[in-house]
């Protein structure tokens, strides 16, 4: 068993009887009783009462959830015996109040008046009356759900369940409801009108009858087609048919509205400015959207950006009315805007292709000191690689009369270097798009982009800390110690005397030129002085005295500061120790891998499951380092 992330139901849920609630990582449950029971009270004139049972322990098959859902009723909270009896979940359809509400080992029951005096509760009565088959509904917060996977067995309300199931182990009761149809279908309704008479009318729905019902009960809502949907039900339609009746339903509407010259009633943000767009002004108008406006001029070009600017899309909705328009659509409503726009070829793969450039942006963004000290490298698959060093037996040597040409050995030149595979998904749910927050769709890449950039300079500087090899040490002649290595103009000196003397297997100078110092903060401010400052001053004899001497080290080795040299999360940090690094194009100490040499992170749309209600896309990078030559950089320990 394993506890199921709240937030990923909400985001799941379609359903108008599932929804949030204000109080943070609650949804609101609503689940469907057996027998519901509607009699006089004695005098006609005073309020008529019912009794009924509101669930009866078993698993629901609830709109918005992926499997069903059994609410322990050990966890159950009812606070009092007083509650709000409603119609459909509306607080504003006020039907009367419940009496007593018994929760029994295997059941919820109720007893109640309808007190209520308005149009609910005289329906409800009136109804009742005609023997219509009311159900009794459970409006409940859920504090805690807990998932059973597929095989995994569970004990509730008494009965022993077998995954996968939802079960709510704790809820607390917040109203009861008259509802047409419940979410239990192994269960019925019965019904007794008023006036003395009792009359029983079950109805037993089968799963898939109940699952063909809610497809075209969703189907129908979004439009307002309940004509259809009355009679896709009692004539028992597939969801085929019923969009089939649907979509001929819309274009008569629209032909009439043309020939009285009058426009259909659509939702105030289809009627977005401009015409039909391009994909790349559309593409324009995301990224104008979410401020980045030099990405979408630099890599679209300023006709593209002043198109984008055309379209005034003032939030997700205008651009997703755009791209309908520019696929020919004309959307009725909100629910319909948003299923079109995605279904055009054009949508996703102008968000996908936003997030890749802001993707990309913000990775090139990141102040990388891996990237500028180590070599790329290209690995063409997963495998292990083999590199090779420029030194050892690389010297060309003078050709003989007779041409011949000798061999030279690599073998003991090679390094070895992979890459694996990092990434992340992120989506824009129906919700986010519908309550324009953008924050959702612009905000995720940019934390992809940054978090590839931060993901591979934790690889590279875990590696180099943890000096695989003895990489620095004094038998390599690349490790300075002891006094008078902390650092300033004589320790630096130091440091390059010690690198420009490095030497090949035969004794010959390699000839590293240093280019870098690098540094953690704590020795940034130094290190900025040794590159900039003309002039170092120190004390005399007396400390009254100054000696100014000239710099020999300014302008020559570009400082750059890492905070991971000396964060105490790393094995091998030092607050005192720093480096002297070559250039990566000549002898490099360090390679960073990128698969087929792709060094910016990928953004893809992907299918979203059944679950999520929206449009999901994954970022990855393939990345991978390694130590290449330890002859291009010279560790200083720091002591005083």
């Amino acid at each position: 068993m394993t506890p199921f992330p709240i937030a990923n139901i909400l985001r799941a849920s379609a359903a108008r009887e599932i929804h949030a609630t204000d109080c943070p990582g609650e949804l609101r449950l609503t689940a469907t009783g057996e027998a519901l029971d509607i009699q006089a009270a004695g005098d006609g004139d005073k309020p008529k009462t019912f009794s009924g049972v509101v669930y009866n322990g078993g698993p629901m098959n609830l709109e918005g959830f992926y499997r069903p859902v059994i609410v322990d009723l050990v966890g159950m909270k009812v606070a009092g015996k007083e509650f709000p009896v409603l119609q459909h979940h509306d607080p504003t359809r006020i039907v009367g109040h419940t009496t007593a509400i018994p929760v029994e080992p295997h059941r919820v029951g109720v007893q109640g008046v309808i007190s209520g005096t308005g149009e609910a509760a005289k329906e409800v009565l009136g109804n009742a009356r005609n023997r219509f088959p009311w159900q009794l509904s459970l409006g409940a917060s859920v504090g805690k759900l807990v998932r059973i996977d597929e095989g995994e067995k569970v004990s509730v309300n008494g009965k022993s369940f077998t995954g996968p199931v939802l079960v709510a182990r704790k809820t607390t009761l917040g109203e009861i409801s008259f509802v047409p149809r419940g979410a239990d279908s192994q269960t019925s309704a019965t019904v007794a009108a008023t006036q003395n008479r009792s009359t029983t009318m079950p109805i037993e729905l089968t799963a898939e009858e109940k699952s063909r019902r809610d497809e075209i009960r969703e189907l129908c809502a979004a439009g307002d087609h309940r004509d259809i949907e009355a009679k896709a039900v009692d004539e028992g339609w597939d969801r085929d048919r019923a969009e089939l009746e649907i979509l001929r339903a819309e274009k008569s509407d629209w032909d009439l509205q043309q020939l009285r010259g009058s426009r259909p009633d659509v939702h105030p943000t289809l009627s977005a400015r401009g015409g039909p767009a391009d994909r790349d002004t559309l593409e324009a108008a995301v990224l104008l959207h979410g401020g980045f406006d030099r990405i979408a001029e630099e890599q679209l070009g300023e006709r593209a950006a002043e198109a984008g600017r055309s379209l005034q899309c003032r939030s997700l909705l205008d651009i997703f009315a755009a791209a309908c328009r520019s696929a020919g659509h004309q959307p009725k409503n909100t629910h319909d805007l948003i299923r079109a726009a995605f279904s055009t070829a054009s949508l996703s793969g102008v968000l996908g292709d936003s997030a890749n450039k802001i993707v990309l942006d913000t990775y090139r963004a990141f102040p990388s000191v891996a990237k500028k000290i180590a070599r790329k490298l290209s690995a063409k698959d997963f495998k292990t690689h083999t590199g090779y060093r420029l030194t050892g037996d690389s010297e060309l040597e003078k050709v003989a009369a007779t041409g011949e040409l000798k061999y030279g050995s690599l073998d003991e030149d090679s390094f070895t270097y992979s890459v694996d595979t990092y990434g992340k998904m992120f989506g824009i749910t129906r919700q986010n798009i519908i309550n324009d927050n953008a924050n959702v769709f612009y905000q995720v890449p940019q934390k992809i982009g940054r978090g590839a950039a931060l993901r591979l300079e934790r690889l590279f500087w875990t590696l180099v800390l943890a000096n695989t090899g003895s990489f620095f040490s004094a038998a390599n002649g690349n490790y300075i110690t002891g006094a008078a290595t902390a650092l300033d103009s004589d320790a630096l000196g130091t440091a390059v005397v010690t690198m420009m003397q490095q030497t090949d297997a035969d004794g010959h100078p390699v000839n590293v030129t240093p280019k870098y110092l690098v540094v953690p903060p704590e020795l940034k401010v130094t290190a900025d002085k040794l590159w900039q400052s003309t002039n170092l001053v120190a004390g005399g004899g007396n400390t009254d005295d100054t000696v100014l001497a000239a710099n020999v080290h300014g302008g020559k080795y570009e400082p750059l500061a890492t905070p991971y040299l000396s964060n105490a999360a790393y094995v091998g940090n030092s607050a005192l120790a720093w480096y002297l690094v070559g250039s990566p194009a000549d002898v490099s100490p360090f390679g960073v891998a990128f698969l087929n040499g792709a060094e910016q992170p990928i953004v893809e749309e992907v299918d979203q499951p059944a679950e999520f209600l929206g449009k999901l896309w994954r970022g990855y990078t393939d990345i991978g380092v390694c130590q290449i030559d330890h002859r291009g950089a010279v560790k200083a320990k720091g002591e005083a």
